[in-house]
């Protein structure tokens, strides 16, 4: 979860709002498990080329970086405010309880469930929602000495300290047309580029592969598909589930529970107008 994104350097949709109520929820399911599932780092930003030194110098000027961006140095800045969510193991541990409720039925298929059903299957899902994008790609991990803990690196791509010996690096962003040749030159150019970012050899890579699902305006979809109260979505959260899920969740609750009104900005029909 990351304030100030992309080559362009703007600041996360929403930021403000969504953040809160994730780590409210993060930390909630925490202390329910014992565990802790979110982590504070800083990130080291640096400019990639002369336009995204150019950008840097611009946003700071007109304070649209504040506060996350308060001190930079030559070919960088310092973005403060970042997080990381361990989804995998809270996604294992969130399964286990469901299981040990008796409220989870894992099968394959679309089975019929009756009543209300908010859908919420990423890359899976693509009846009447032809405006998502599924893409793939690829993050390494590896074994590496002398990362700062808690910094996170950004130049192009990043890299995230695992712990004192691990990090994961990323990304790739792959087409459904990609090659596998493809695909794999793009792993060794991620792997070159992250060796030359944390200046010594990568050890013991590996490849993590998986699914991001995006709208053609970068932002989730959250809302009933058809007549209100039969099948609604969550989806299209793209790099930014971890931001901006439980938020979405909580308003699909109280939605559900009659206390409040869906968000238009995440309705799911909002590109049915669009030229194609």
């Amino acid at each position: 979860m990351n304030p100030i994104t992309g080559q362009r350097l703007v600041p996360s949709w929403r930021w403000s709002a969504h953040l809160p109520i994730a780590l409210e929820v993060y930390r909630g399911l925490g202390d329910a498990f014992g565990e802790h599932f979110v982590r504070p780092f800083r990130i080291q930003r640096l400019v990639a080329s002369r336009r995204e030194e150019r950008i840097l110098a611009s946003r700071i000027a007109s304070g649209e970086l504040r506060p996350h961006v308060a001190q930079t140095f030559p070919g960088g800045c310092w973005i403060e405010g970042a997080w990381q969510l361990d989804s995998r193991r809270l996604v294992c541990r969130l399964r286990e309880m469901f299981r040990s409720w008796g409220v989870l039925e894992e099968t394959e298929g679309s089975p019929d469930l009756g009543g209300t059903v908010i859908c919420c299957t990423g890359a899976a899902l693509q009846a009447g929602l032809g405006a998502l994008q599924p893409v793939e790609g690829a993050v390494i991990e590896f074994q590496t000495a002398g990362l700062e803990p808690g910094v996170i690196l950004n130049r192009g791509v990043w890299v995230l300290p695992l712990d004192s010996s691990r990090a994961r690096a990323g990304s790739t962003y792959w087409k459904s047309t990609t090659t596998a040749g493809e695909r794999a030159e793009d792993i060794a150019q991620l792997s070159e580029s992250v060796a030359e970012l944390v200046r010594q050899p990568l050890h013991e890579v590996t490849t993590l592969t998986g699914w991001r699902v995006t709208t053609p305006d970068k932002h989730p979809v959250a809302g009933w598909l058809g007549s209100p109260g039969k099948f609604g979505v969550i989806n299209g959260l793209g790099a930014k589930g971890a931001l901006h899920a439980p938020a979405l969740a909580r308003m699909w609750a109280d939605h559900l529970d009659g206390q409040r009104e869906l968000d238009a900005a995440f309705c799911p029909t909002r590109f049915s107008n669009r030229k194609a």
